[in-house]
């Protein structure tokens, strides 16, 4: 479920929830031939954009809750939470400079796990040009 407002212009906004209830079967892991829970049981995504002319911004967060592990040692796994700033200015037609900032918070989230964890990078930023042709 979504939901996008436009506020004016210059500013919009969305908003979404997912919820689910991801499950595994797997006997070597488990040891019985169960369905168990796994990943995350919901999910809540948002952005605030704005755009005039030739700047575009969108803030963004992307929130994973209820998460747990698919594997039988490690059940339970905090929250992620992803928050992203992507700044673009388009001086012409075929030019764009833009500056994405990852991870804005900082966090370090658990992003896939099996036998071993695997973490997401820290906060981390992209500056870059691109040319259209």
């Amino acid at each position: 479920m979504s939901c996008t407002t436009v506020h004016d212009k210059n500013w919009s906004s969305n908003i979404g929830l997912t919820y689910s209830k991801p499950q595994a079967r797997n006997e070597e892991e488990y040891g019985d031939l169960g369905w168990h829970d796994c990943y995350g049981r919901y999910q809540i995504n948002g952005t605030l954009n704005y755009n005039k002319n030739k700047f575009n911004g969108m803030l963004s967060g992307n929130f994973v809750g209820h998460r747990i592990s698919n594997t039988s040692t490690e059940r339970n796994i905090k929250p992620q939470f992803f928050t992203d700033l992507d700044l673009s200015y388009k001086p012409e037609d075929n030019h764009k400079i833009f500056f994405h900032l990852n991870n804005i918070l900082d966090r370090i989230d658990i992003t896939t796990n099996g036998d071993t964890n695997y973490h997401n990078l820290g906060r981390n930023f992209m500056l870059g040009y691109e040319y259209s042709f």
